[in-house]
């Protein structure tokens, strides 16, 4: 890794890297429902930009007591729909939690016959509220959607995602990516490798190859992630 600033001198590499990699340093104790119930609500957040969440059912259960608590969903949960999350603390898996979730969010609605040409802003409409049941990840804005191509013709009153838009993943777990992160006037560059596969807009897991310390970061481009120190 290497860090960068107009006031600061190599010196400052060891302030970088551990803004970039520390952990959670807090005490430990048994997660709650209420606990779960928040991680839960978070990972949601964290993938739908503005969304307002709601966390209805919910069943746990976790063989650890470490805190703080986090969610990860798990491939192929759906809003609206019993969906999985791993739980996890300080990286390790504790347990799982089975929940329900709905948001309010804006999305895009086709608003009429779009055929198999390109979708125009003509035919899309954005909409804030419920989306219904579609995959938990990001949605695509009507910047996003106006130009693309659907696989298939789309339906009126159907929700536009990146899997009917048919948008590549910008990255795919165990894919290296450059990672970047920004603290005031220090900036700090370097390689990770993704724990998590996702689209422009997503935030995912990452882990720095050297210290093997987990990092959060949400993709701005194809192979590029912005990431935060995870400690809360």
């Amino acid at each position: 890794m290497r860090c960068s600033s107009k006031s600061t001198t190599w010196r400052v590499r060891a302030v970088c890297l551990v803004c970039l990699c520390a952990g959670a340093s807090t005490g430990a104790r048994a997660a709650t429902e209420a606990d779960v119930r928040e991680a839960v609500r978070l990972a949601v957040a964290a993938r739908l930009a503005g969304a307002t969440v709601h966390v209805g059912a919910l069943r746990w259960q976790s063989t650890g007591d470490d805190r703080p608590i986090e969610a990860r969903p798990e491939p192929g949960a759906r809003l609206d729909r019993p969906a999985r999350f791993t739980l996890l603390a300080s990286g390790r898996r504790v347990g799982f939690a089975v929940a329900t979730v709905a948001v309010e969010a804006p999305h895009v609605r086709i608003t009429c016959d779009t055929g198999r040409g390109p979708l125009t802003a003509a035919c899309l409409e954005v909409m804030a509220g419920d989306p219904g049941p579609v995959l938990l990840e990001a949605l695509p804005t009507m910047d996003d959607a106006v130009g693309s191509r659907p696989g298939r013709p789309l339906a009126v009153g159907e929700v536009v995602t990146f899997a009917v838009l048919g948008h590549p993943m910008a990255v795919r777990s165990g894919e290296t990516v450059d990672i970047r992160a920004v603290a005031g006037r220090v900036e700090v560059a370097g390689r990770a490798v993704a724990l998590q596969s996702g689209r422009v807009g997503d935030t995912i897991r990452l882990v720095n190859p050297e210290s093997r310390r987990e990092v959060r970061g949400r993709i701005v481009a194809r192979g590029r992630v912005e990431v935060w120190n995870d400690e809360r």
